[in-house]
């Protein structure tokens, strides 16, 4: 199995005081992990998929993709229950993230 680097971020959108829309976003906490644990959980939200699968649609390597408050908390079971050291600091950044409003992101890079 090849090294998997995952990354975890909270971040907050900024809206346009004028139009209301969201026009950029701010990173605000990052925790990187890594390791074969994550495999089951990437492959449960569609991040991770089988080489031979690989479509455009799907192709998430590298890339940001923001959780749903569902998956947010089945992420903070799954390392729990899968044994992650970082387990204290993923749980901390989720629920901080969830209890301001803002967004969970995962990235990916194996």
């Amino acid at each position: 199995i090849m090294s998997l680097d995952v990354r975890l971020s909270s971040r907050r959108a900024i809206i346009c005081p004028h139009c209301g829309k969201v026009v950029d976003y701010k990173f605000l906490d990052t925790v990187y992990s890594g390791g074969s644990v994550w495999y089951g959980f990437l492959k449960d939200i569609g991040y991770y998929v089988p080489h031979g699968e690989l479509a455009e649609k799907n192709d998430w390597y590298g890339k940001d993709m923001v959780l749903t408050k569902e998956q947010a908390k089945n992420l903070v079971k799954y390392i729990k229950d899968n044994g992650s050291f970082d387990y204290g600091e993923i749980k901390a950044l989720v629920s901080e993230a969830m209890f301001d409003g803002d967004d969970i992101v995962i990235s990916a890079d194996w």
